[in-house]
Order: structure tokens, then C-alpha cells, then sequence
């Protein structure tokens, strides 16, 4: 049974938190603490699955109590559930907590977060890769992209649509963006999947305490770390962006999920950003021995670690809150047949995409396995002879980007 640790200072919360999760006894052991020290406290006695605190409490706050289980029980998913989104506060809230809930909080929001972080254990079971990507608050970026889109924030008349044209180009930055508007601090109705949506929501003056508040971005360039090409990574992401977003269009698809295809090839590769900053050489050792061989990056990465970064990556975009339309591409985009998903989706484009954006870098780089598609998800789909049509339209898109 799953464990949940509940901790606020107002007494009637906590009664109403037993009260609205009443249905749910059968299937979670729940504990309701009225602070901070007392969480601390039962958790020196016993391991919870998920904490979810209030902000604001007498002598250590949420964020303070979030700080001390990222050090000491990193494996816990972190929720803040608060009726105060006061910017700095959830800036500091932003580099410790997974999902972040406001009060009121309606039942069914609340366990759906719940169940979804539970969910998420289920396709990331290594407990390494799990604590690695618990810990992680953010993750590295590429330095010019984060001076251009300050730049733009400072321009005198900056706007939501130059300011997430400029992020979306960074899947680490579109990652942090998402999880952020994703929040239930800003009312939405809708999950968020698109950068400009995002910054919309947001406003620009909180996006640019997020962005200033994310302190590993130079985290590369600054320890020296020139192991892993996150430039490589940044463009080989916005290729399969651009493609799966073309692909989308050809099949008919609509705006909207135009935009969410396109995000989640911007993010598609996120859990190698994951893997390089957590493992260091350790990844890139294991990818340099074994490349060139018959085994793709993602089967290397199985092998070595346990788990490859597909996993990892939707591991972490589930914890943060993101559509299940970005998670669901970013989990199965090299094994779409394990899906279960039988009809033209996210999946879908970002796994083409992906395929085709090999194929096209391999012209640089002939030593690099070419991976196949998988035909038999295509053919379920009626597509396999649409294949080459959309290496030619992304050929296109090549050349005109």
C-alpha cells in the first residue's frame, strides 16, 4: 500500500484533507502531521512515498522541510498544496518541489496528481535512476539561450510570443517552463503543453524569476564539464521538433496538438540531459565504449544502467506534472509498439521524427547506428508506406529551417 504524508498547520486543512480523501483508505495509508518537525519526525520512523506540505508554517516552512527531503529522502515526490503564490515564494518552491497545488484543491485534481506520481514508479523502477531524477531540480542548458531570452525580457517591449520563441528552443528550459505553468497556483483549466501558453499564463515577470532562479545553467561550462555536447543534444531536439510538428501537419492534425507534438520532441531527449548531469563519465564512458556496435543509445543505456532515457525523461516530466500527451511521446518514442496506443498520436510523430532526424544527421556522421522505425506499430496504424513521404517533407523542412 502506498504511503502519503500530508503536513499543514492549520488543523481544519488537515481535517479536510482526511475528509475529502476518505474513498481512497483502502488503496493509501495516509498520515496527516500539523508541521514541519513532526514530518521530520515520522519520517525518521517510517518511509512515505509522497509528502505533500503547506507553504507557509511557524518556524520551518514547506520549502525548508521540501530542502531537507531532497538531502536526506530524495526518492519522495515532493507536492506543495498552498493557498499562497506569492512569486519569490514559489521561485524557492520551483528548485525543490515536483508539483506544486493550490488550495482549495479540488478531490479529484488531488488524487489524480497523487495516482499519476504513484503510476510513474512503475516505469522507472531502478531505485538509482529514481533517486537520481528526484533530486534534480533543473537541468543544464545552453548559455546562449539563456542570454538571449533575458535579453528579451529586458526589451523594453518584450512579449509572450519573442520570449517563448526563444525558450522553445531549449528542451531544458521548455522542460522547467512547463512544470511550472503546469502548477495549479495559476488557475488553469487545462494542462499546459506549449511554451507560449505558458508564458501567457505565467507573465513575464515571473518567468524571468524562473529563469534567474535556475542556477545549473552554466553548471557545464562552470565545472568544466565538456564531456557531454548539450548543443549536439539541443539541436538533434529542435530537428525532431520540427519535424514531428510537420509530420502532425501532413496527417491532418489540429493547431493545438500541432503544438503539443512539437513540445514533445523538444523534449523527447530530456533523460539524457538527466543521465550526463547525474552520472558525469560514468554515461558518457559507457556510450563511448559500446558505441558504433549493433546497439542503439537507449539499448546501451538499458544494458548499463538499467533503464534508458526514455524512461528516465518521462520519469521526470510525470513528477513535474507535465500532459500525459508529452509524457506518454517521451516514454515510448523508440518503442511505440509497448505503447498500447493503436491510432495517429504524439507517439506517433515524435517517434517518425526521430527516425528521420537520424537519418538525416547520419550524412555528418556515418559511424552512427541507424535505427530503425518500428514497422509493425506503423503498419498498425496504416502508415508504413507513408514513411517515406515524411522523410521527404522533413528533408524540406531541413532546408527552409
Amino acid at each position: 500500500m502506498k504511503r502519503i504524508l500530508f503536513v499543514d498547520d492549520e488543523p481544519n486543512v488537515l481535517h479536510g484533507l482526511q475528509r475529502m480523501l476518505r474513498p481512497m483508505r483502502d488503496q493509501w495509508d495516509m498520515h496527516f502531521v500539523g508541521g514541519a518537525i513532526a514530518a521530520l519526525e515520522l519520517l525518521e520512523r517510517q518511509g512515505v512515498d509522497v509528502v505533500v506540505t503547506d507553504m507557509r508554517m511557524p518556524g520551518m516552512d514547506g520549502v525548508a522541510l521540501l530542502e531537507r527531503l531532497v538531502e536526506r529522502h530524495p526518492r519522495i515526490v515532493r507536492i506543495v498544496l498552498s493557498g499562497h503564490a506569492e512569486r519569490e515564494s514559489l521561485m524557492r518552491a520551483a528548485a525543490v518541489a515536483h508539483q506544486y497545488l493550490s488550495k482549495p484543491c479540488e478531490p479529484d485534481v488531488l488524487r489524480s496528481r497523487i495516482t499519476q506520481a504513484f503510476a510513474l514508479s512503475t516505469l522507472l523502477s531502478d531505485a538509482r535512476l529514481n533517486e537520481l531524477a528526484s533530486r534534480l531540480k533543473t537541468l543544464p542548458t545552453v548559455s546562449t539561450v539563456y542570454r538571449e531570452v533575458l535579453s528579451e525580457l529586458d526589451s523594453p517591449d518584450a512579449s509572450a510570443a519573442r520570449v517563448a520563441a526563444v525558450i522553445e528552443r531549449d528542451l531544458s528550459m521548455t522542460a522547467k517552463l512547463l512544470q511550472l505553468a503546469n502548477s495549479t497556483f495559476f488557475g488553469s483549466a487545462e494542462q499546459v503543453s506549449t511554451c507560449r501558453h505558458a508564458v501567457e499564463l505565467l507573465g513575464l515577470d515571473t518567468v524571468r524569476g524562473l529563469i534567474l532562479s535556475m542556477e545549473v545553467f552554466f553548471r557545464f561550462e562552470r565545472d568544466g564539464q565538456c564531456w557531454y555536447d548539450v548543443d549536439a543534444l539541443t539541436r538533434h531536439s529542435a530537428r525532431v521538433s520540427r519535424c514531428a510538428h510537420a509530420i502532425a501537419r501532413d496527417h491532418g492534425a489540429s493547431p493545438q496538438m500541432r503544438s503539443e507534438v512539437a513540445t514533445a520532441g523538444m523534449l523527447h531527449d530530456v533523460g539524457k540531459l538527466v543521465l550526463a548531469d547525474a552520472l558525469g563519465t560514468e554515461y558518457t564512458t559507457a556510450l563511448r565504449e559500446r558505441f558504433g556496435g549493433n546497439l542503439a543509445i537507449w539499448q546501451i543505456e538499458q544494458e548499463a544502467f538499467g533503464a534508458s532515457h526514455a524512461e528516465v525523461g518521462a520519469y521526470l516530466l510525470g513528477l513535474w506534472g507535465l500532459p500525459k500527451t508529452v509524457i506518454a511521446a517521451t516514454a515510448w518514442h523508440h518503442r511505440p509498439s509497448e505503447s498500447g496506443t493503436r491510432e495517429f498520436s504524439a507517439i506517433t510523430a515524435v517517434h517518425a521524427a526521430d527516425v528521420i532526424a537520424h537519418r538525416i544527421e547520419r550524412r555528418a556522421n556515418p559511424d552512427r547506428p541507424l535505427e530503425p522505425p518500428d514497422e509493425d506499430y506503423l503498419e498498425s496504424l496504416a502508415l508504413l508506406d507513408v514513411l517515406p513521404r515524411w522523410v521527404q517533407l522533413c528533408r524540406r523542412e531541413e532546408r527552409d529551417a
